[in-house]
């Protein structure tokens, strides 16, 4: 027998907006896990920086001051299309790079038409986020309009010695350490979601047969 969740009670009596918001640091896997997650609950998944990588290919990219201003822009565009998923009671999921206070009206503004957050705070050791931002900044599948070579010296400063810590909004936190990777408590935490949030509305979420 199925036993409602207290996220599925709620969105279906008072009509609450499920959504989950990956945050972390850089490097910390936010991208993976929100792939993997979207894939588990076939939920729309809005992540910054695939909105900024169209924004450089349809504007093209210079130097770091245009990737940051580009930054700003994809962010705008994120929450202008969570809003819209909101308003149309549909659950949905955020990943970005979301600084302390950086978002906080945007957040409340969702929080206050309904939305109801479960956020997965992706985090590693220091050193081993620095290493993976120098390895993917040399990779070729990195975008170029990112221009990750330009600001190695200021994001390592960053992930050294600035707080790691998630999103100070209202939600149910969960972490996830990736220093080591581990798929196994990846899909723990990936299954803990779903149940939380009642996939049972999208019934075929997860499956690939009838």
């Amino acid at each position: 027998m199925h036993t409602e969740t207290f996220l599925e009670r709620t969105w279906l009596v008072q009509a609450f907006v499920p959504a989950v918001v990956v945050s972390g640091p850089p490097a910390s896997g936010k991208s993976t896990f929100a792939a993997l997650l979207r894939e588990r609950l076939r939920w729309p998944l809005i992540s910054k920086d695939a909105i900024k990588e169209q924004l450089f290919d349809a504007l093209g990219w210079r130097d770091r001051e245009w990737s940051r201003s580009l930054s700003l822009a994809s962010y705008a565009v994120m929450f202008s299309w969570a809003q819209e998923l909101a308003a149309a009671r549909m659950p949905f999921i955020l990943e970005g790079n979301f600084r302390p206070g950086a978002h906080d009206g945007a957040f409340q503004s969702l929080t206050q038409m309904g939305v109801r957050w479960i956020q997965v705070f992706c985090t590693a050791q220091r050193s081993v986020l620095v290493r993976r931002f120098v390895e993917r900044a040399h990779r070729a599948s990195r975008h170029p309009g990112h221009v990750d070579l330009q600001s190695i010296d200021e994001i390592e400063a960053e992930l050294l010695h600035a707080p790691l810590q998630p999103i100070a909004i209202q939600s149910q936190l969960l972490q996830l350490e990736t220093t080591q990777l581990d798929s196994i408590r990846t899909a723990q935490l990936i299954e803990q979601i779903s149940s939380a949030v009642g996939v049972y509305a999208y019934p075929d979420a997860g499956h690939n047969g009838p």
